[in-house]
């Protein structure tokens, strides 16, 4: 099992001054059973959310803010499940 969290910036100044791609993420990925095939195992997301959104460059307060979110969504999902 692991867990990796993604808050990527990339610039496209010399498309659209002053903003740039940001893409944002948090993932699960375990090892699952096929069920057609029970001896069949592999890796997956078996949870995730993302985004990718054109915005001004985020201060590092507001990637924290993000990465805050983004872990309090997967707790939340892990509770009520």
């Amino acid at each position: 099992m692991s867990l990796s969290l993604e808050l990527i910036q990339r610039s496209i100044d010399e498309h659209c001054r002053g903003k740039i791609i940001y893409e944002r993420g948090f993932y699960l990925v375990e090892q699952v059973r096929i069920t057609r095939r029970p001896l069949v195992m592999l890796w997956s997301d078996t949870w995730f959310e993302e985004s990718v959104l054109v915005v001004p460059p985020l201060s590092r307060k507001e990637l924290e803010a993000d990465q805050r979110m983004l872990i309090q969504k997967f707790l939340h999902s892990r509770e009520t499940e």
